[in-house]
């Protein structure tokens, strides 16, 4: 992660509050005002909806709480398990379309294995 990210920082309506405020929302890591991005790691085999659903939602809350323009991203952890170009369509479509367009197809990054 470079350095001018911060993890676990805290929103609510807008503005940075202290961790475990009532309401709030805490992305995984946040740089400044300009991005957060949450990280996941599911066995997608198994739970591909269940990922697809979960971060629709916190998307769908997070955009009521963060900063005006903060972009949300979402970088998927999938090394040492088989993501097919059909499961990995799916993936991206729906969270597309369940966040309302709030994640496009462009601010989600599969983390894979390296060749």
């Amino acid at each position: 992660m470079p350095p001018d990210y911060r993890g676990q920082v805290s929103y609510k309506d807008g503005v940075e509050v202290p961790h475990g405020t009532k309401g709030s929302v805490r992305p995984d890591f946040c740089n400044g005002t300009t991005c957060s991005i949450e990280v996941k790691n599911y066995d997608i085999g198994k739970y591909a909806d269940n990922l697809i659903n979960n971060i629709s939602k916190q998307a769908l809350e997070r955009q009521k709480h963060l900063p005006n323009g903060m972009q949300q991203q979402v970088w998927i952890d999938v090394r040492g398990q088989h993501l097919t170009p059909a499961l990995e369509f799916k993936i991206r479509r729906g969270i597309v379309r369940k966040s309302n367009g709030i994640i496009s197809s462009k601010q989600i990054e599969f983390l894979k294995d390296k060749r």
